[in-house]
């Protein structure tokens, strides 16, 4: 015969137990959900770039699951190239106090396309 007041705290223990584990189940739940729901932040060196350009347009067709950063040196800037919805940061990657290191911030991904290109308004498309 089990005392009344430990069979109560065992039922208590075990109810407790299985709050909390139903509690953590709908905590991963939440994470996973607001996870999804959040917006990958993508920096693109060398974004003016025939790869920048084309990588860029084709991750801003889902506008609500991507934020597009485009870093490009000001010698090699295109407005008419840039996607709209992207971001446009001029800098120079050499420069290591640049503001290139800001739009850095929180990145998902980092594209390095930037290159020293001998045909900078090559078309190949």
């Amino acid at each position: 015969v089990i005392p009344q007041n430990m069979y109560t705290e065992h039922r208590f223990l075990v109810g407790a137990a299985a709050l909390a584990s139903s509690m953590l189940f709908y905590k991963v739940l939440l994470q996973l959900w607001l996870q999804r729901k959040r917006k990958r932040k993508v920096v693109i060196t060398g974004g003016c770039g025939n790869l920048g350009i084309k990588l860029a347009t084709h991750l801003l067709k889902q506008p609500e699951d991507y934020d597009v950063v485009l870093i490009e040196h000001p010698d090699y800037y295109a407005e008419d190239r840039v996607p709209t919805r992207s971001r446009v940061v001029l800098a120079d990657l050499k420069d290591g106090l640049g503001e290139w290191r800001a739009a850095l911030a929180n990145a998902d991904a980092l594209v390095h396309f930037s290159a020293v290109c001998p045909y900078p308004n090559a078309n190949w498309e």
